[in-house]
């Protein structure tokens, strides 16, 4: 699972239709699923972007080397930095001249330019890879909220449904003890920033590619912010075969798109039931919690009168 830090909430809340519902109760599982299986076509699934127009890119290296040259901070260079040498040749020149030589400084435009093309297939070498992270991801999407009316209508299938009260469980490390909290952003991450292409090139600061991949998996669009959304997600890379790892490939067997794990029983605190849910629906599922955890306790959601807002009642 991932590395980053802890968390002090002790709630969370997901919400699921009843059917689905039942189908947790019964398989006593929660599905985590690939965000090839979202609803939002955006979550975690587009492009790998840059900040920046590739044929900008000869000039602004040699802009940012030209100032690390006139630097008089020390440069820590990475062990196999390629280009420590043409930095120093300019440092060397502005120190004894006082000028760059315009005959060096277009040799190494030109030099410059020859990169262009291995930086833009890099960028789809990048893209390549993401694709096959996203068939290998698993992310179980939870709220830390359970009175959205939105998410009742859409997640709880017209308040029919019902939220499942989760807690976190530090004792036993269950799952959600490394839920991270969504993101919002207006536009898509910038995958890569010039100064990042221009540090990792220059060998100055190798670029951390978990942590890139990292924000990609829990950042989306703001339209979603109301949903207040954590998530847990893996990669499970050996739930997906070689050969559904080409990214064009669209005939990838949805079972090979999520993995079921097992509920902890003391992990379902409560129940929330919809203000449309059925009393036959109400009862089975009370009778498959029991199964499950004889301590859950269980809500029936209302409308509160003259507001946009709803209210639970323990049954």
């Amino acid at each position: 699972m991932n590395k980053y830090s802890p968390h002090n909430q002790a709630h969370f809340f997901k919400y699921t239709s009843v059917p689905t519902a039942k189908k947790i109760l019964s398989s006593k599982k929660f599905r985590y699923s690939s965000p090839l299986l979202f609803n939002d076509p955006f979550d975690t699934q587009t492009e790998l972007l840059l900040d920046y127009e590739v044929d900008s890119f000869p000039l602004k290296l040699f802009d940012e080397i030209e100032k690390l040259a006139l630097s008089d901070t020390k440069i820590e260079y990475q062990a196999d930095s390629p280009w420590r040498q043409s930095i120093e040749l300019l440092r060397y020149q502005i120190i004894n001249e006082g000028k760059i030589n315009p005959e060096l400084k277009e040799s190494l435009l030109l030099s410059f330019n020859r990169l262009i093309d291995p930086f833009e297939e890099t960028r789809k070498e990048y893209n390549k890879k993401w694709c096959k992270s996203l068939k290998a991801m698993r992310i179980f999407c939870v709220s830390i909220k359970n009175d959205d009316i939105l998410m009742w209508s859409h997640y709880g299938q017209n308040h029919t449904g019902i939220v499942f009260k989760l807690k976190v469980l530090p004792e036993v490390d269950n799952l959600l003890c490394i839920a991270e909290p969504i993101i919002y952003k207006p536009l898509p991450l910038t995958f890569f920033t010039l100064q990042d292409w221009i540090k990792n090139t220059l060998g100055i600061e190798k670029t951390n590619r978990d942590e890139l991949f990292h924000n990609y998996a829990i950042t989306k669009y703001e339209l979603w912010k109301h949903e207040e959304e954590w998530r847990v997600w893996s990669f499970d890379r050996d739930s997906i075969d070689i050969s559904y790892h080409d990214c064009d490939n669209d005939n990838i067997p949805k079972e090979l798109l999520y993995d079921d794990y097992d509920i902890i029983p003391e992990e379902i605190d409560g129940i929330y039931f919809g203000c449309n849910t059925s009393n036959d629906d109400i009862n089975e599922i009370k009778v498959l919690g029991s199964d499950i955890n004889k301590d859950i306790k269980y809500y029936k959601t209302r409308k509160v009168v003259g507001k946009y807002k709803l209210e639970f009642g323990e049954i």
